[in-house]
């Protein structure tokens, strides 16, 4: 049997992924996002923060002033919820509707 072509990626897609800076988290320094004492840098943190929250959909932010313990409290809590949310739209047997994996045959046309 041959692998489908929608399965490979050209070398152009190959190089894009796997540049080392796409692999970085951004991470955002609190405490140049509320420095008024220095407009530029905080607006150049702030449009960074913005491409953040557009492009990527998450980021790092350091220097908040919330102790590491409860961050880590709510990770597990976060955790925790969407595991619930998970299993409440889980995928039913002989099913190919809710969250998990089905497995979708796709033809590809001739």
């Amino acid at each position: 049997k041959e692998i489908p072509p929608h399965y490979f990626q050209s070398e152009a897609e190959l190089e894009q992924v796997s540049d080392e800076e796409s692999l970085e988290i951004l991470v955002f320094d609190m405490s140049r996002l509320l420095d008024d004492q220095h407009p530029f840098n905080q607006q150049d943190e702030l449009t960074r923060l913005h491409m953040a929250c557009k492009d990527w959909g998450f980021f790092l932010l350091i220097n908040h002033g919330v102790p590491g313990e409860e961050v880590i409290e709510n990770m597990k809590t976060d955790t925790e919820f969407f595991i619930k949310r998970k299993k409440a739209y889980a995928q039913q047997p002989n099913s190919t509707e809710g969250y998990g994996q089905a497995f979708v045959v796709r033809r590809t046309k001739a």
